[in-house]
């Protein structure tokens, strides 16, 4: 499986934080969240391949985080509409949002 780190960061970023969906979340295929000084990416491996979302902070309008017992959530509003990166460990989804907003 390809790391989502070589892929997405390149050598002129600092990688800021990097989070992965839980397995219950997402059984087979679990999504990788990547946080960088440039960029908000989102891997998710598939069949054949993988797909890379990428996001710059000029596009975010707002970003907050769903806490549960287990898991949390995040959710950003962009220019282009909502995105939801759900099933990631409790205490990841503050440290990720520290992380974007510490670029906003």
């Amino acid at each position: 499986m390809a790391d989502a780190e070589k892929i997405i960061v390149s050598e002129t970023e600092e990688l800021l934080f990097k989070v992965r969906q839980r397995r219950m979340a997402k059984k087979i295929h679990p999504r990788t969240l990547v946080i960088t000084d440039r960029q908000i990416a989102i891997f998710s491996p598939e069949w054949f391949g993988y797909s890379v979302d990428s996001y710059g902070y000029g596009i975010i309008q707002d970003v907050h985080v769903e806490k549960k017992l287990r898991k949390s959530s995040i959710k950003m509003k962009t220019t282009l509409g909502e995105i939801i990166i759900s099933g990631l460990p409790r205490d990841a989804g503050d440290k990720a949002i520290g992380a974007i907003r510490s670029k906003l």
